[in-house]
């Protein structure tokens, strides 16, 4: 299964601002659509993925000093697209959960703006939480992939979660799910 590369190098959070892309990556057959648009002086990337056909990969530069930057960890990791997610510390520890390949790299956390997990199950199935309801299931769940990072944008039942406190100006990367 080709592989995609979730990078912890920004503090920013799961449309794309950094990002990498083989261009043989734009077409359905990968499990991946891709898309560039213009907005004034600002552009913003979106990307369709199919969590059946693809898989998510969480790596991590662990080290302050030597440093991969994302172009870097795109072609080593022989990845279609590679982004930056979640948020982590000057000392390069993870702030919230990480799971990768089932693997728990940081724990869940409690904080106001890590107030969202993405999690895709051992059947390929995308699925949005928000930290209540993540921490009430998290003995029953073994999510193959999760990120916690936020803030949540919109809630479950479609109600706008921004709050006072993610109004700040940045750079975002944000993550949701279609029906399909």
């Amino acid at each position: 299964m080709p592989k995609l590369t979730l990078l912890k190098l920004a503090a920013i959070f799961l449309l794309f601002t950094g990002c990498s892309l083989n261009p043989i990556s734009t077409s359905t057959n990968t499990g991946l659509d891709f898309k560039q648009m213009g907005i004034g002086y600002n552009s913003i990337y979106v990307a369709r993925l199919d969590t059946t056909k693809l898989q998510l990969q969480i790596v991590q530069n662990r080290d302050p000093d030597r440093t991969q930057n994302l172009e870097e960890i795109h072609k080593s990791n022989k990845s279609l697209f590679t982004f930056n997610g979640s948020f982590f510390s000057e000392k390069f520890t993870p702030t919230g959960l990480l799971i990768s390949g089932q693997q728990e790299l940081a724990p869940l956390v409690k904080a106001d703006l890590l107030d969202g997990i993405f999690t895709i199950d051992s059947q390929h199935k995308p699925k949005l939480y928000i930290y209540p309801e993540f921490k009430k299931l998290s003995t029953t769940l073994q999510p193959e992939f999760a990120i916690q990072s936020g803030p949540t944008l919109i809630d479950s039942q479609g109600n706008l979660a921004v709050t006072d406190k993610s109004t700040k100006k940045a750079n975002r990367t944000a993550i949701g799910i279609d029906k399909d």
